[in-house]
């Protein structure tokens, strides 16, 4: 009696056992929210992410950018409205990107001010390492007139095309030549991304769980 009952009490625990072990796998599956969903605590999750990838839009306005040389900060200016950059004949200027981590860029744009037959506008997309080395991740070259502003140019493909802030920093470098002045207001980069950093009331722990949060709602 006593051996029957102990094997009783053996396969009882092992059932047990069993129960709680597939709970915990039950515990870091996905779990979707459908709707709103607001936190004031902290939300912990091992990985955060959209359903699908979100699009955003980064604009760098012509006062972002700034003499590439010294001896050609004379030559560029903000004239007239604070949203552009005024470029003497055959000048450069550079001005930074800040992009999430893991974005990827899909379209840049350049807005520009008449461009006249004697005159190119080039923007580098630019992807730089820290030891002073870059590659050109696109160039938009525009020699075509365009007599009505604002003038509108374009790239979409992009090499590389996905952001490592870890090993990489990014940059636009405009390059005007020709005899005239050149007026830049803008370079907008299209960009998507499916894990960007979560904003809410509370605070966000990475690394406490095995889970995924997925956000449908953004």
């Amino acid at each position: 009696m006593k051996t029957r009952l102990s094997k009783i009490v053996a396969i009882g625990s092992a059932f047990l056992m069993g129960m709680l072990f597939v709970g915990a796998a039950w515990a870091t599956t996905t779990t979707l929210f459908n709707g709103n969903v607001k936190v004031t605590g902290t939300v912990s999750a091992g990985s955060f992410k959209y359903l699908k990838a979100q699009t955003g839009i980064y604009n760098v306005s012509g006062a972002a950018f700034t003499a590439d040389a010294a001896d050609e900060s004379t030559n560029i200016s903000h004239n007239d409205y604070s949203g552009s950059v005024v470029l003497s004949p055959n000048q450069t200027a550079d001005a930074p990107v800040i992009l999430p981590q893991g974005a990827v860029i899909k379209k840049v744009a350049v807005q520009s001010d008449a461009l006249p037959t004697t005159d190119d506008l080039t923007l580098h997309v630019e992807a730089s390492n820290f030891t002073g080395d870059h590659d050109d991740m696109t160039q938009i070259h525009n020699s075509t007139v365009c007599s009505t502003a604002p003038c509108l140019t374009t790239a979409t493909s992009f090499t590389p095309s996905t952001i490592d802030n870890v090993h990489r920093t990014y940059g636009l470098y405009l390059d005007a030549s020709g005899p005239d002045t050149l007026t830049v207001y803008r370079v907008a980069i299209y960009f998507s991304v499916t894990k960007p950093a979560l904003s809410s009331a509370g605070s966000v722990a990475s690394g406490s769980t095995s889970g995924t949060l997925v956000s449908s709602n953004h």
